[in-house]
Protein backbone atom coordinates (compact mmCIF):
# COMPACT_ATOMS: atom_id res chain seq x y z
CA UNK A 1 0.00 0.00 0.00
CA UNK A 2 2.85 2.70 1.27
CA UNK A 3 4.47 2.04 -2.82
CA UNK A 4 0.81 2.29 -4.15
CA UNK A 5 0.67 5.64 -2.21
CA UNK A 6 4.02 7.02 -3.16
CA UNK A 7 3.10 6.34 -7.03
CA UNK A 8 -0.58 7.89 -6.71
CA UNK A 9 1.17 11.04 -4.80
CA UNK A 10 3.59 11.29 -7.70
CA UNK A 11 1.11 10.64 -10.45
CA UNK A 12 -1.15 13.50 -9.02
CA UNK A 13 1.60 15.86 -8.85
CA UNK A 14 2.81 15.68 -11.74
CA UNK A 15 -0.80 15.68 -13.35
CA UNK A 16 -1.82 19.37 -13.60
CA UNK A 17 1.44 20.49 -15.47
CA UNK A 18 1.55 17.91 -17.68
CA UNK A 19 -2.38 18.69 -18.63
CA UNK A 20 -1.68 22.22 -19.50
CA UNK A 21 1.17 21.11 -21.45
CA UNK A 22 -0.42 18.93 -23.23
CA UNK A 23 -2.77 21.32 -24.84
CA UNK A 24 0.06 24.16 -25.12
CA UNK A 25 2.03 21.30 -27.38
CA UNK A 26 -1.06 20.82 -29.27
CA UNK A 27 -1.51 24.56 -29.94
CA UNK A 28 2.42 25.43 -30.71
CA UNK A 29 1.88 21.87 -33.56
CA UNK A 30 -1.02 23.67 -34.89
CA UNK A 31 0.52 26.87 -35.31
CA UNK A 32 4.09 26.10 -35.73
CA UNK A 33 4.41 23.91 -38.78
CA UNK A 34 7.04 22.40 -40.18
CA UNK A 35 7.19 24.56 -43.36
CA UNK A 36 7.42 27.52 -41.35
CA UNK A 37 10.44 26.48 -39.28
CA UNK A 38 12.16 25.68 -42.69
CA UNK A 39 12.41 28.94 -43.73
CA UNK A 40 14.64 29.60 -40.89
CA UNK A 41 17.31 27.55 -40.68
CA UNK A 42 18.53 27.10 -44.49
CA UNK A 43 21.94 29.09 -43.55
CA UNK A 44 25.00 28.33 -42.23
CA UNK A 45 25.37 31.06 -40.30
CA UNK A 46 25.38 31.86 -36.29
CA UNK A 47 21.87 33.01 -36.86
CA UNK A 48 20.42 29.84 -38.57
CA UNK A 49 21.78 27.67 -35.83
CA UNK A 50 20.62 29.55 -32.62
CA UNK A 51 17.20 30.39 -34.14
CA UNK A 52 17.12 26.36 -34.88
CA UNK A 53 18.07 25.31 -31.47
CA UNK A 54 15.76 28.68 -30.22
CA UNK A 55 12.51 26.75 -32.05
CA UNK A 56 13.64 23.42 -30.99
CA UNK A 57 13.31 24.07 -26.92
CA UNK A 58 9.72 24.32 -26.54
CA UNK A 59 8.57 21.90 -29.07
CA UNK A 60 7.27 18.85 -28.25
CA UNK A 61 8.90 16.22 -29.66
CA UNK A 62 10.87 13.26 -28.46
CA UNK A 63 14.04 11.52 -29.25
CA UNK A 64 12.28 9.33 -31.87
CA UNK A 65 9.69 11.82 -33.08
CA UNK A 66 12.63 14.05 -33.77
CA UNK A 67 14.04 11.90 -36.20
CA UNK A 68 11.61 12.17 -39.33
CA UNK A 69 11.12 16.23 -38.53
CA UNK A 70 14.53 16.90 -38.34
CA UNK A 71 15.76 14.80 -41.20
CA UNK A 72 12.51 16.48 -43.48
CA UNK A 73 14.07 19.85 -42.54
CA UNK A 74 17.09 18.78 -43.73
CA UNK A 75 15.82 17.34 -47.27
CA UNK A 76 13.92 20.79 -47.43
CA UNK A 77 16.71 22.97 -47.19
CA UNK A 78 18.16 23.05 -43.62
CA UNK A 79 21.56 23.15 -42.94
CA UNK A 80 23.71 20.11 -41.33
CA UNK A 81 24.48 22.72 -38.91
CA UNK A 82 21.01 24.14 -37.73
CA UNK A 83 19.56 20.84 -38.88
CA UNK A 84 22.22 18.96 -35.90
CA UNK A 85 21.13 22.16 -33.48
CA UNK A 86 17.28 21.36 -33.79
CA UNK A 87 18.09 17.36 -33.20
CA UNK A 88 19.97 18.37 -29.86
CA UNK A 89 17.82 21.11 -28.53
CA UNK A 90 14.16 19.86 -29.56
CA UNK A 91 14.13 16.65 -27.47
CA UNK A 92 15.71 17.77 -24.42
CA UNK A 93 12.74 19.93 -24.05
CA UNK A 94 8.99 20.92 -24.72
CA UNK A 95 6.21 22.57 -22.72
CA UNK A 96 5.05 19.46 -20.93
CA UNK A 97 8.50 18.31 -19.74
CA UNK A 98 9.12 21.70 -18.35
CA UNK A 99 6.22 22.43 -16.75
CA UNK A 100 6.85 18.13 -15.07
CA UNK A 101 10.55 19.77 -14.10
CA UNK A 102 8.90 22.93 -12.11
CA UNK A 103 6.05 20.79 -10.27
CA UNK A 104 9.14 18.29 -9.25
CA UNK A 105 12.12 20.43 -8.76
CA UNK A 106 11.63 23.54 -9.14
CA UNK A 107 11.82 27.01 -10.87
CA UNK A 108 15.16 27.49 -11.11
CA UNK A 109 16.23 23.79 -12.54
CA UNK A 110 13.41 24.50 -14.86
CA UNK A 111 15.00 27.40 -16.20
CA UNK A 112 18.57 26.17 -16.26
CA UNK A 113 17.04 22.54 -17.95
CA UNK A 114 16.04 24.78 -21.26
CA UNK A 115 19.05 26.70 -21.50
CA UNK A 116 21.78 24.06 -21.36
CA UNK A 117 19.48 22.45 -23.99
CA UNK A 118 19.76 25.38 -26.01
CA UNK A 119 23.39 25.51 -25.56
CA UNK A 120 24.25 22.64 -26.03
CA UNK A 121 22.15 22.83 -29.89
CA UNK A 122 24.33 26.03 -30.30
CA UNK A 123 27.63 24.40 -30.01
CA UNK A 124 26.80 21.35 -31.91
CA UNK A 125 25.43 23.31 -34.88
CA UNK A 126 28.23 25.08 -35.20
CA UNK A 127 30.95 22.22 -34.63
CA UNK A 128 29.40 20.57 -37.71
CA UNK A 129 29.05 23.72 -39.58
CA UNK A 130 32.79 24.09 -39.36
CA UNK A 131 33.90 20.02 -38.73
CA UNK A 132 30.89 18.78 -39.93
CA UNK A 133 32.81 17.62 -43.26
CA UNK A 134 31.35 18.11 -46.82
CA UNK A 135 29.41 21.41 -47.09
CA UNK A 136 26.42 20.24 -49.34
CA UNK A 137 22.92 21.06 -47.51
CA UNK A 138 19.92 18.87 -47.91
CA UNK A 139 18.08 19.03 -51.26
CA UNK A 140 13.97 19.63 -51.85
CA UNK A 141 11.67 17.27 -50.21
CA UNK A 142 8.08 16.11 -51.06
CA UNK A 143 5.50 18.53 -51.10
CA UNK A 144 4.05 19.48 -47.80
CA UNK A 145 0.54 18.22 -46.92
CA UNK A 146 -1.72 21.19 -47.43
CA UNK A 147 -3.75 22.51 -44.19
CA UNK A 148 -4.43 25.84 -45.65
CA UNK A 149 -7.87 25.42 -46.23
CA UNK A 150 -8.82 24.52 -43.10
CA UNK A 151 -7.29 27.91 -41.44
CA UNK A 152 -8.10 28.51 -37.99
CA UNK A 153 -11.49 27.04 -38.30
CA UNK A 154 -11.65 24.38 -35.59
CA UNK A 155 -8.08 25.71 -33.79
CA UNK A 156 -9.21 24.24 -30.14
CA UNK A 157 -10.19 20.86 -31.64
CA UNK A 158 -7.00 20.33 -33.59
CA UNK A 159 -4.74 20.99 -31.00
CA UNK A 160 -6.41 19.24 -28.27
CA UNK A 161 -7.13 16.14 -30.70
CA UNK A 162 -3.05 16.62 -31.20
CA UNK A 163 -1.86 17.22 -27.31
CA UNK A 164 -4.56 14.26 -26.11
CA UNK A 165 -4.20 12.39 -29.45
CA UNK A 166 -1.48 11.92 -31.56
CA UNK A 167 1.18 13.24 -28.88
CA UNK A 168 0.05 11.46 -25.70
CA UNK A 169 0.08 8.48 -27.45
CA UNK A 170 4.28 8.72 -28.44
CA UNK A 171 5.34 8.76 -24.51
CA UNK A 172 2.13 7.48 -23.18
CA UNK A 173 3.75 4.33 -22.73
CA UNK A 174 7.29 5.50 -21.58
CA UNK A 175 5.52 7.97 -19.22
CA UNK A 176 3.92 5.29 -17.49
CA UNK A 177 6.90 3.04 -17.35
CA UNK A 178 8.41 6.30 -15.88
CA UNK A 179 6.50 7.07 -13.35
CA UNK A 180 6.36 3.09 -11.90
CA UNK A 181 10.28 3.09 -12.41
CA UNK A 182 10.29 6.16 -10.00
CA UNK A 183 7.68 4.70 -7.42
CA UNK A 184 10.40 1.63 -7.12
CA UNK A 185 13.43 3.66 -6.53
CA UNK A 186 11.61 5.76 -4.06
CA UNK A 187 9.95 2.45 -2.32
CA UNK A 188 12.68 0.37 -2.70
CA UNK A 189 15.70 2.19 -2.96
CA UNK A 190 18.09 3.30 0.40
CA UNK A 191 18.06 7.28 0.69
CA UNK A 192 21.68 7.64 0.43
CA UNK A 193 22.12 4.93 -2.47
CA UNK A 194 23.67 6.82 -5.31
CA UNK A 195 26.05 9.00 -3.38
CA UNK A 196 27.40 5.82 -1.98
CA UNK A 197 27.57 3.88 -4.75
CA UNK A 198 28.70 6.77 -7.60
CA UNK A 199 29.47 9.70 -5.25
CA UNK A 200 28.88 13.39 -5.59
CA UNK A 201 31.07 14.36 -7.99
CA UNK A 202 32.10 14.12 -11.49
CA UNK A 203 32.36 10.34 -11.43
CA UNK A 204 28.43 10.46 -10.61
CA UNK A 205 28.03 12.89 -14.37
CA UNK A 206 29.75 10.34 -15.69
CA UNK A 207 27.89 7.41 -14.58
CA UNK A 208 24.60 9.08 -15.83
CA UNK A 209 26.10 9.25 -19.73
CA UNK A 210 26.23 6.06 -19.51
CA UNK A 211 23.09 5.29 -18.38
CA UNK A 212 21.11 7.87 -20.93
CA UNK A 213 23.37 7.55 -23.81
CA UNK A 214 21.77 4.23 -25.39
CA UNK A 215 18.52 4.91 -23.33
CA UNK A 216 15.51 5.55 -24.85
CA UNK A 217 13.59 8.00 -22.11
CA UNK A 218 10.97 10.79 -23.51
CA UNK A 219 12.07 14.73 -21.65
CA UNK A 220 8.40 14.46 -19.36
CA UNK A 221 9.05 10.54 -18.00
CA UNK A 222 12.68 11.54 -17.10
CA UNK A 223 11.74 13.80 -15.01
CA UNK A 224 10.01 11.72 -11.94
CA UNK A 225 13.04 9.35 -12.62
CA UNK A 226 15.40 12.22 -11.66
CA UNK A 227 13.43 13.12 -8.86
CA UNK A 228 13.24 9.85 -7.27
CA UNK A 229 17.00 9.49 -7.84
CA UNK A 230 18.07 12.87 -6.51
CA UNK A 231 15.55 11.53 -3.56
CA UNK A 232 17.94 8.89 -3.12
CA UNK A 233 21.27 11.01 -3.24
CA UNK A 234 22.26 11.62 -6.70
CA UNK A 235 23.61 15.23 -7.12
CA UNK A 236 21.63 18.10 -8.75
CA UNK A 237 24.27 18.00 -11.58
CA UNK A 238 24.23 14.28 -12.11
CA UNK A 239 20.40 14.49 -12.58
CA UNK A 240 20.48 17.46 -14.84
CA UNK A 241 22.82 15.22 -16.78
CA UNK A 242 20.39 11.90 -17.01
CA UNK A 243 17.97 14.77 -17.95
CA UNK A 244 19.96 16.26 -20.97
CA UNK A 245 21.50 12.98 -22.30
CA UNK A 246 18.77 10.52 -21.93
CA UNK A 247 16.10 12.28 -24.17
CA UNK A 248 18.62 13.42 -26.47
CA UNK A 249 20.25 10.14 -27.89
CA UNK A 250 18.81 6.43 -28.09
CA UNK A 251 20.11 3.84 -30.30
CA UNK A 252 17.71 4.74 -32.80
CA UNK A 253 18.11 8.01 -33.17
CA UNK A 254 22.01 7.67 -33.49
CA UNK A 255 21.89 4.92 -35.72
CA UNK A 256 19.88 6.85 -37.96
CA UNK A 257 21.97 9.71 -38.26
CA UNK A 258 24.81 7.92 -38.91
CA UNK A 259 23.40 6.63 -42.21
CA UNK A 260 21.93 9.98 -42.80
CA UNK A 261 25.02 12.30 -42.26
CA UNK A 262 27.93 9.93 -41.54
CA UNK A 263 29.84 9.30 -38.52
CA UNK A 264 32.12 12.21 -38.25
CA UNK A 265 28.48 14.69 -37.76
CA UNK A 266 26.75 11.72 -35.93
CA UNK A 267 29.94 12.38 -33.11
CA UNK A 268 29.99 15.68 -33.17
CA UNK A 269 26.50 15.44 -31.97
CA UNK A 270 27.15 12.68 -29.64
CA UNK A 271 30.16 15.08 -28.09
CA UNK A 272 28.41 18.18 -27.71
CA UNK A 273 25.66 16.76 -25.71
CA UNK A 274 27.76 14.93 -23.71
CA UNK A 275 30.27 18.25 -23.25
CA UNK A 276 27.66 20.63 -22.41
CA UNK A 277 25.55 18.29 -19.83
CA UNK A 278 28.56 18.37 -18.30
CA UNK A 279 29.27 21.30 -17.83
CA UNK A 280 25.74 22.39 -16.77
CA UNK A 281 25.88 19.73 -14.17
CA UNK A 282 29.21 20.91 -12.74
CA UNK A 283 27.80 24.66 -12.62
CA UNK A 284 24.76 23.30 -10.86
CA UNK A 285 26.29 21.38 -8.16
CA UNK A 286 28.69 24.56 -7.71
CA UNK A 287 25.19 26.52 -7.18
CA UNK A 288 23.66 23.85 -5.13
CA UNK A 289 26.70 24.04 -2.67
CA UNK A 290 26.39 27.97 -2.70
CA UNK A 291 22.69 28.02 -2.29
CA UNK A 292 21.14 24.90 -1.63
CA UNK A 293 18.12 26.13 -1.06
CA UNK A 294 17.82 26.56 -4.79
CA UNK A 295 16.59 23.00 -5.17
CA UNK A 296 13.06 22.03 -3.29
CA UNK A 297 14.40 18.21 -3.15
CA UNK A 298 10.91 17.69 -1.38
CA UNK A 299 8.65 17.96 -3.64
CA UNK A 300 7.85 21.86 -2.45
CA UNK A 301 6.89 22.90 -5.54
CA UNK A 302 4.78 20.18 -7.05
CA UNK A 303 3.10 19.49 -3.27
CA UNK A 304 2.22 23.05 -2.13
CA UNK A 305 1.62 24.84 -4.77
CA UNK A 306 -1.79 22.98 -5.71
CA UNK A 307 -4.85 22.46 -3.61
CA UNK A 308 -5.19 18.60 -3.22
CA UNK A 309 -8.59 18.09 -4.83
CA UNK A 310 -7.50 20.03 -7.98
CA UNK A 311 -4.16 17.52 -8.04
CA UNK A 312 -6.52 14.35 -7.28
CA UNK A 313 -8.93 15.57 -10.17
CA UNK A 314 -6.23 16.49 -12.77
CA UNK A 315 -4.85 12.59 -12.25
CA UNK A 316 -8.06 11.08 -12.44
CA UNK A 317 -8.43 12.92 -15.87
CA UNK A 318 -4.54 11.86 -16.76
CA UNK A 319 -4.82 8.53 -15.54
CA UNK A 320 -8.31 8.77 -18.35
CA UNK A 321 -6.21 10.01 -21.46
CA UNK A 322 -3.41 7.67 -20.74
CA UNK A 323 -5.32 4.69 -20.37
CA UNK A 324 -7.35 5.35 -23.11
CA UNK A 325 -3.87 6.05 -25.13
CA UNK A 326 -2.15 3.06 -23.97
CA UNK A 327 -5.48 0.78 -25.21
CA UNK A 328 -5.18 2.45 -28.57
CA UNK A 329 -1.12 1.80 -28.46
CA UNK A 330 -2.69 -2.41 -27.45
CA UNK A 331 -4.82 -2.22 -29.96
CA UNK A 332 -2.87 -1.42 -32.98
CA UNK A 333 -0.51 -3.62 -32.07
CA UNK A 334 -2.30 -6.38 -32.25
CA UNK A 335 -4.26 -5.01 -35.58
CA UNK A 336 -0.35 -5.01 -36.73
CA UNK A 337 0.47 -8.66 -35.42
CA UNK A 338 -2.45 -9.77 -37.32
CA UNK A 339 -0.82 -8.92 -40.38
CA UNK A 340 2.95 -10.06 -39.65
CA UNK A 341 3.34 -11.84 -42.92
CA UNK A 342 3.22 -8.88 -44.85
CA UNK A 343 5.63 -6.32 -42.74
CA UNK A 344 8.33 -8.62 -44.20
CA UNK A 345 10.92 -6.04 -45.14
CA UNK A 346 9.21 -2.64 -43.66
CA UNK A 347 5.67 -3.66 -45.55
CA UNK A 348 3.01 -3.53 -43.75
CA UNK A 349 -0.70 -4.39 -44.51
CA UNK A 350 -3.27 -5.35 -41.98
CA UNK A 351 -5.55 -7.00 -45.33
CA UNK A 352 -8.75 -5.70 -46.86
CA UNK A 353 -9.80 -4.90 -50.73
CA UNK A 354 -11.54 -1.12 -49.98
CA UNK A 355 -11.43 2.31 -51.99
CA UNK A 356 -7.43 3.32 -52.67
CA UNK A 357 -4.96 5.86 -52.10
CA UNK A 358 -1.41 5.82 -52.69
CA UNK A 359 0.93 8.50 -50.98
CA UNK A 360 4.09 9.71 -51.20
CA UNK A 361 5.89 10.01 -47.90
CA UNK A 362 8.52 11.85 -47.18
CA UNK A 363 10.75 11.42 -43.89
CA UNK A 364 10.54 7.86 -43.00
CA UNK A 365 14.47 7.38 -42.41
CA UNK A 366 14.24 4.67 -39.85
CA UNK A 367 12.06 1.65 -38.61
CA UNK A 368 10.76 3.75 -35.96
CA UNK A 369 9.33 5.89 -38.64
CA UNK A 370 7.56 2.88 -40.97
CA UNK A 371 5.66 1.61 -37.65
CA UNK A 372 4.54 5.17 -36.61
CA UNK A 373 3.43 6.11 -40.24
CA UNK A 374 1.93 3.02 -40.08
CA UNK A 375 -0.44 3.58 -36.80
CA UNK A 376 -1.13 7.23 -37.59
CA UNK A 377 -2.82 5.88 -40.92
CA UNK A 378 -4.07 2.66 -39.63
CA UNK A 379 -5.86 4.89 -36.66
CA UNK A 380 -7.62 7.41 -39.06
CA UNK A 381 -11.78 6.87 -39.72
CA UNK A 382 -12.79 4.54 -42.55
CA UNK A 383 -8.71 3.45 -43.29
CA UNK A 384 -9.10 -0.40 -43.02
CA UNK A 385 -5.84 -1.69 -44.65
CA UNK A 386 -2.48 0.43 -44.68
CA UNK A 387 0.72 -0.69 -46.82
CA UNK A 388 4.16 0.60 -46.62
CA UNK A 389 7.03 0.43 -48.70
CA UNK A 390 9.86 2.73 -46.82
CA UNK A 391 12.00 1.90 -49.62
CA UNK A 392 9.97 3.43 -52.30
CA UNK A 393 8.64 6.22 -49.67
CA UNK A 394 5.18 5.12 -50.57
CA UNK A 395 2.12 4.18 -48.48
CA UNK A 396 -1.03 2.88 -49.51
CA UNK A 397 -4.33 3.34 -47.37
CA UNK A 398 -7.51 1.21 -48.30
CA UNK A 399 -10.95 1.66 -46.61
CA UNK A 400 -14.43 3.22 -47.38
CA UNK A 401 -15.57 7.21 -46.95
CA UNK A 402 -11.85 8.27 -46.80
CA UNK A 403 -10.73 11.91 -45.77
CA UNK A 404 -7.85 12.74 -48.26
CA UNK A 405 -7.56 15.67 -46.03
CA UNK A 406 -7.65 14.05 -42.58
CA UNK A 407 -4.92 11.66 -44.35
CA UNK A 408 -2.82 14.67 -45.12
CA UNK A 409 -3.02 16.03 -41.76
CA UNK A 410 -2.49 13.48 -39.64
CA UNK A 411 0.83 12.75 -41.72
CA UNK A 412 2.01 16.33 -41.83
CA UNK A 413 0.72 16.59 -37.58
CA UNK A 414 3.23 13.75 -36.77
CA UNK A 415 6.68 15.58 -38.59
CA UNK A 416 6.12 13.70 -42.53
CA UNK A 417 5.54 15.50 -45.76
CA UNK A 418 3.04 13.72 -47.86
CA UNK A 419 0.85 14.38 -51.25
CA UNK A 420 -1.32 11.96 -52.59
CA UNK A 421 -0.18 10.32 -55.91
CA UNK A 422 -2.26 11.35 -58.75
CA UNK A 423 -0.25 9.88 -61.94
CA UNK A 424 -2.86 6.99 -61.48
CA UNK A 425 -0.53 4.11 -61.24
CA UNK A 426 -0.97 1.63 -58.39
CA UNK A 427 -3.70 2.92 -56.76
CA UNK A 428 -3.95 6.26 -57.82
CA UNK A 429 -5.85 8.56 -55.20
CA UNK A 430 -9.60 8.66 -55.56
CA UNK A 431 -9.94 12.38 -54.98
CA UNK A 432 -6.94 13.75 -56.75
CA UNK A 433 -5.98 18.23 -56.20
Amino acid sequence: MEFLRILWGMWCDMAPYLLFGLVVAGFIQVLLPREKVARHIGGRDLFSVVKASLLGVPLPLCSCGVIPTGFSLYKQGGSRGAVVSFFISTPQTGVDSLLVTYAFLGPFFAVVRPVAAFFGGVMGGLAVNKWGGRTEEGGNSLALASGGEMGRKGLLSRALGYGFGDFLYGFAHSLTFGVFLSGMIAYLVPRDFFASMVGTGFLSMLAMILVGLPLYVCSTASVPVAYAMLMKGLTPGAALVFLAVGPATNVATITTMVGVMGWRVTAIYLGSIVVTSLAFGALLNFLYGLLPGLFPLQGAYAGAMLPPWFKVAAGLVLALATGYALFKRMRNMLAGSKGSEACKEGVCSAGGNWETMTLEIGGMDCPHCVSRVWRVLADVDGVKEVEIRPREGEGVVRGVNIDERRILEVLKTNGYSARIRIDGGGGASPHPH
